[in-house]
């Protein structure tokens, strides 16, 4: 299966950290350094290699890194360690399994590469997995890190999540291809449009003023537009009109003026058509789980924000230090 990229949503602040090295293999005899301590009996500084007789000291690779990557590393320690300790205030396990970062890794495939229903196998998601990794230069490690941070962040989260009546009913609207019946009355000024729609506003027959007014074809029909999905619209309905029901949430409401090349529209959203192919109380549970799911997940970025708002951080290595002055966060 190809799928297109769409790199919108990476959970927790996956920061892309790369520490890219190269191999040295000599022919020559590999000098081991001497013992680590001086003629005194002091530890000598630790030593990266010799060349030619010269040390390279251990600190210079460490400033290097520091520098490059530093920061990056530095913040994904950080908000694992803030989360760690918000668990910890609210006594729950820190710990996160093999098995929880694998539901971490397909919770993030499925997202980004906007699988529905029909779920990835393994070896597609191990694949899906690859490419993402080589376009976002993120390695293993850092990924797999970042799905336990997104693991601990979920069980903050769960606490403060509340599943409603309400959401299970859009969730499944959205799910399964409900339809919006909408009228529209199309004018081909803004000064008109404004008139109709104060019309509108005031409680007028919407339908007797589509007859009226409307230059549209559906005028004649009373405005109706075809019925729009919450994914799936008519190409005959010009984008703008699609978003502009879509908006409507309860029958009865009224858009706001909306133009579409030299025309001007108000839409009317009538009634709002359950999905007919699927019962709702057949799905009940799969769509609480669902809807749990994605806020739960909708919150995990919010929480991190809030930890590290509220902590104070003082970075002490002086190269980070810097960085930091420089105006980059946390």
């Amino acid at each position: 299966m190809t799928r297109s990229i769409r790199i919108g949503w990476l959970a927790g602040c996956l920061t892309a950290t790369v520490f890219a090295g190269c191999d040295l293999h000599q022919k020559k005899t590999v000098i081991e350094p001497d013992s680590p301590t001086t003629s005194a009996g002091e530890a000598a500084p630790a030593l990266l290699a010799r060349v030619n007789g010269n040390p390279i000291p251990a600190s210079r690779m460490h400033d290097a890194l520091v520098r490059d990557y530093g920061l990056g590393v530095a913040q994904q320690l950080i908000a694992d360690e803030l989360v760690r300790q918000a668990l910890e205030r609210k006594n729950l396990p820190t710990d996160v399994t093999d098995r929880q970062i694998e539901i971490e890794n397909y919770r993030a495939i499925t997202k980004i590469f906007q699988f529905d229903e029909d779920a990835p196998t393994p070896e597609q998601m191990n694949s899906l997995l690859d490419q993402l990794l080589a376009q976002k230069n993120i390695t293993r490690r850092a990924w797999e890190v970042t799905m336990a941070r997104n693991a601990r962040l979920a069980r903050l989260a769960d606490r403060r999540v509340k599943v409603t009546d309400e959401d299970l009913r859009q969730e499944f609207f959205a799910r399964y291809d409900g339809k919006l019946k909408v009228r529209h009355i199309q004018v081909p000024s803004m000064i008109l449009a404004q008139e109709v729609s104060d019309k509108a506003q005031g409680g007028a027959d919407f339908e007797q003023l589509a007859f009226r007014y409307s230059t549209n074809p559906s005028g004649k029909t009373g405005g109706w537009l075809p019925d729009i999905g919450p994914r799936n619209a008519p190409e005959t309905v010009p984008p703008n009109l699609v978003r502009a029901a879509r908006a409507l949430k309860q029958p009865g409401d009224l858009s706001n003026i909306v133009q579409v090349g030299t025309n001007f529209h108000i839409l009317k959203l009538e009634e709002i058509l359950p999905p007919r192919k699927v019962k709702f109380n057949e799905v009940k549970g799969k769509l609480r789980h669902l809807v749990r799911e994605k806020k739960v997940d909708e919150l995990q970025p919010i929480l991190m924000k809030e930890l590290i708002d509220k902590a104070q951080i003082e970075y002490l290595d002086p190269i980070l230090r810097a960085r930091r002055k420089q105006g980059m966060t946390p």
